[in-house]
């Protein structure tokens, strides 16, 4: 998590605690789990044993950012909670949204149908990662919603093909991105209020220090 304030990591331990634990491991891209329970061979394989625990792979780990067609409204995080526990209900095929779509953008997303029809899926094709940076190559024949598994907090912003466009708060505490037909370029950048402020004081400091300097050069 990066730059979570005392609210947002509040909400990412509820998340923790109410939903199923399969489930946010995979929402979370859990590739491997260091703990000192001990679990039947299946999901987990043990990779090494130690005294601060054992340490597990988890083989049905998710990828860090996934592409859905669908969307469900939750009403509240309880909502939303009870949603992503659901046996029957597949993230991977819809995602969980705590706003109404836009109802421009309704018409463009596809249904699983339209998928079967024109024989192919849009999906993610390769992902960059960096300190505060997310860069994520997508092939898009039709519309559909990006999930990223990144803490949903303020300051992150999204670009598509170079447009800054909305970022949804998905699945209680990740991000999404509409991706509309064609897209083939996100960029995620975590850019808060604090440093933004920060870097305006420092510059207005380094200003001030020239134009001090530059009379009392005169």
């Amino acid at each position: 998590m990066t730059g979570n304030s005392p609210l947002h990591q509040a909400a990412y331990d509820s998340f923790i605690e109410k939903v199923n634990e399969l489930r946010w491991w995979h929402l979370l891209n859990v590739k491997y789990i260091l703990t000192r329970r001990q679990f039947p061979p299946g999901e987990l394989t043990l990779v090494r044993q130690g005294a601060r625990g054992n340490l597990y792979r988890l083989e049905s780990a998710w990828p860090r950012a996934w592409v859905v067609t669908q969307s469900v409204q939750a009403e509240n995080n309880a909502e939303a909670y009870r949603l992503l526990s659901a046996p029957e209900f597949d993230p991977q095929q819809a995602v969980v949204l705590y706003e109404p779509v836009p109802a421009i953008n309704l018409s463009l997303i596809p249904s699983p149908a339209r998928e079967g029809e024109t024989g192919e899926r849009s999906s993610v094709t390769a992902i960059w990662s960096s300190p505060g940076r997310l860069s994520i190559d997508v092939a898009m024949p039709d519309a559909a919603f990006l999930v990223v598994s990144e803490v949903y907090t303020p300051g992150w912003q999204a670009f598509v093909d170079g447009r800054r466009v909305p970022l949804w708060r998905a699945d209680a505490v990740l991000q999404a991105v509409l991706l509309p037909t064609g897209a083939r370029h996100v960029e995620l950048i975590y850019l808060p209020v604090t440093f933004v402020v920060g870097a305006l004081v420092s510059l207005g400091t380094l200003v001030a220090a020239a134009v001090i300097w530059w009379r009392a050069a005169i």
